[in-house]
Formats: structure tokens, C-alpha cells, sequence
């Protein structure tokens, strides 16, 4: 996995840093840009279910290993449990955490729909690594119902089971 680096900071992505699986429980959330002299120059309020998948989204494009997000009361109530029943909730996977994935799909879509529309607009691709081809189809308004990658598919349940 290639090694990610900004102009600042250094990544070690055999360290596991705090933020990546933890949340502690606040009451705002921003992401926030400096200049040269730490002074803000632009700044994003969040919800905090943004601001948990913001983070979650970075961490998995830095290549750490994601275990069930918590948050400080359940962060909290793991402390008292024997430490197998804490590895086995660690490794939970949360309707938080499927409920991401559509949304990066969600924005993975939205994002390409963008690009299909300002090509047909006749919008200039710079050279570089990477061109567009479309292939003229029609853009349509999708809403996914579920998602099928790797091997894995996430998909909501039928009514009939419901409440079952």
C-alpha cells in the first residue's frame, strides 16, 4: 500500500492513531483549514455523523485497519469487560459503519454524474495519468438500494421479514 504524505505530516501506517476506531462524544464538529500562521482561513461545521465518516473515509484511504467505531460511552463500557468480549466488539460491524459505504457509493455516483454532465457541456480534461470516456448514455437520477463489491453484498431486507 503506497504511503500517504501532505506537506506537514508524516504518516506511519503501522501506528494506529486514536481517532481512527474513537469518538469522543462533543457537541461540535468542523473541519477547519490554517494558513502559514495557524490562523483559520476556512472552516466546515459538521454533523457528527459527518465529521465520524470524514474521518473514517481518511482513515481507510491511509491504509489503517478499521475496527467498530465507538463512541466515549461505549468506548467507556468496553474498559469493564473480560478481554475477549472487548476483541469481539471491536471487530462488530455497525449499522454505522454499512450505512457508510452506501453513502460513499452515493457520492462515488454523484461524482461521476458531475463529470458526465460538464463533458457534455464540452468541459476540457486535462493530460495527465488518467482520461474519461462516455459513453453517451442517458444520466439518470439513482438511489441505491445496495451495493455488491468484492464478494460482498449489502442490501436492505424484505418487508415480509420485517419486525420478525
Amino acid at each position: 500500500m503506497p504511503k500517504t504524505k501532505t506537506a506537514n505530516t508524516k504518516i506511519d501506517e503501522k501506528v494506529r492513531p486514536d481517532w481512527v476506531n474513537e469518538t469522543p462524544d462533543e457537541t461540535s464538529y468542523a473541519l477547519q483549514m490554517n494558513d502559514q500562521n495557524f490562523q483559520p482561513e476556512q472552516e466546515i461545521h459538521l454533523t457528527r455523523g459527518e465529521y465520524v465518516r470524514l474521518k473514517r473515509w481518511l482513515a481507510a484511504l491511509r491504509g489503517y485497519d478499521l475496527e467498530t467505531p465507538l463512541d466515549q460511552w461505549r468506548a467507556d463500557s468496553l474498559k469493564n469487560k473480560p478481554q475477549s468480549n472487548q476483541e469481539y466488539e471491536k471487530i462488530a460491524i455497525t449499522q454505522e459503519e454499512i450505512q457508510m459505504v452506501i453513502d460513499l457509493e452515493e457520492v462515488a455516483n454523484f461524482l461521476v454524474k458531475n463529470l458526465r454532465r460538464r463533458l457534455k457541456e464540452g468541459a476540457r480534461v486535462d493530460p495527465g495519468k488518467w482520461e474519461l470516456d462516455d459513453d453517451g448514455s442517458e444520466i439518470t437520477e439513482t438511489h441505491l438500494l445496495g451495493s455488491t463489491r468484492d464478494g460482498l453484498s449489502i442490501r436492505q431486507p424484505l418487508a415480509s421479514g420485517a419486525g420478525s
